[in-house]
């Protein structure tokens, strides 16, 4: 069973990341294991964006990291 899902524009982020030089290999390569630090970097801003940073998620009692749909607050 295959699903249309349309993504809603809001749930959407971009972010510009340079890399920093201890990130990079002599062949100016990104190493896979540092991606995840650029995805919450990127999952950071999107919190932002709607105002629910880590200090309001903290705030009302989450733990699971949960996405901007949050009805707290």
């Amino acid at each position: 069973m295959t699903r249309n899902v349309s993504l809603d524009a809001r749930l959407s982020h971009q972010i510009e990341v340079v890399p920093a030089f201890y990130d990079i290999d002599p062949m100016e390569i990104v190493w896979h294991g540092h991606y995840v630090k650029y995805l919450e970097l990127a999952r950071s801003a999107l919190l932002h964006k709607f105002d629910y940073d880590y200090p309001r998620m903290r705030a009302c009692a989450h733990r699971a990291s949960p996405g901007p749909s949050s009805t707290c607050g």
